[in-house]
């Protein structure tokens, strides 16, 4: 038996033309067919983790570009002076001085060496001028390109406060002891006696304190007609009652009961009555009008225990 063997070609129809030995050969055309396989979830995490990478690091360039040339520009803003601090002013001083400000703020000597403006940290300059103690609050402006305000506001003391075993401290209108007075510092305020060491405090003071209780009773004594009869030099509380120290116009000093509540009746009571009393042609030391049987009644006492 003889045995064939059969070659099956596969050629296009280019190659059939070109053949040399003139045959004709069959075209056959394969085609094909790619199909889309939907990726698993690991591809696609892959890809979306690829794509936040390549979006951090165009932005991490971005930034470090920016901030090189940030600093490059500074740097230059520094060698040639265009933004040096050369004019420092401070406004709303009283107590406080220029010099004490510019102590404060590390800027002392600041023409000659020139500071730009925009690399001061105007937050912890603030922070610093405001430990002075008599300031109360601070703002900072820069005014380019060569100048720098400060605006302080200082305290505003209503009163002085006497503490045991710690003397007499500056009070303001929020019930904070700011200061030690120095001096002649508190001179003309009115003062709270006898007050506790625990009501010495460098924070707004509690509501229920002994010191904001008073200070409740002073501007109840401000808001009514008795400062124009008596004026108030002294107040303390003594036996569940508030006793205040007082001067006429022309007298010696009349200590006033008003007692714990229902302060502006009394008060203007007491402003009533004194006027009244002085037409006795005797002169009142002591009042009393915190008589809760008689809520209306005032009672006065003259020099010599007269009633």
């Amino acid at each position: 038996m003889t045995l064939r063997r059969t070659t099956t070609r596969h050629s296009t129809a280019m190659d059939a033309a070109g053949s040399s030995s003139g045959r004709s050969a069959t075209a056959v055309r394969v085609r094909v067919k790619h199909r889309n396989r939907p990726m698993d979830e690991g591809g696609i995490r892959f890809l979306s983790l690829l794509r936040n990478a390549m979006v951090f690091a165009i932005a991490y360039l971005v930034f470090v570009g920016v901030g090189i040339a940030w600093v490059d520009l500074l740097d230059h803003v520094d060698r040639k002076g265009y933004l040096a601090l050369e004019k420092l002013d401070i406004e709303g001083l009283g107590h406080t001085t220029q010099q004490q400000v510019i102590m404060a703020a590390d800027l002392n000597g600041f023409a000659g060496r020139r500071i730009n403006l925009m690399r001061l940290n105007l937050r912890s300059i603030s922070e610093r001028i405001a430990e002075l103690p008599w300031v109360a609050r601070v703002t900072l402006d820069r005014d380019l390109p060569h100048r720098l305000v400060i605006q302080v506001e200082e305290q505003k003391p209503v009163a002085l406060g006497q503490f045991k075993d710690s003397g007499f401290w500056l009070i303001n209108n929020l019930g904070v002891a700011f200061k030690k007075a120095e001096g002649e510092e508190g001179r003309g305020l009115v003062v709270f006696n006898g007050l506790d060491p625990e009501d010495l405090k460098d924070a707004v003071v509690g509501e229920s304190s002994r010191l904001a209780y008073l200070l409740r009773f002073y501007s109840r004594y401000q808001e009514s007609p008795l400062p124009s009869v008596l004026k108030m030099s002294d107040v303390s509380l003594k036996d569940d009652s508030i006793n205040a120290g007082m001067y006429p116009p022309a007298g010696p000093r009349v200590e006033v009961v008003f007692g714990r509540h229902g302060f502006e009746k009394k008060m203007a009571r007491v402003a009533k009555v004194y006027p009244e009393a002085l037409k006795a042609n005797k002169e009142p030391v002591w009042i009393f009008a915190n008589n809760r049987r008689k809520p209306n009644w005032v009672t006065v006492r003259y020099d010599g225990n007269e009633t």
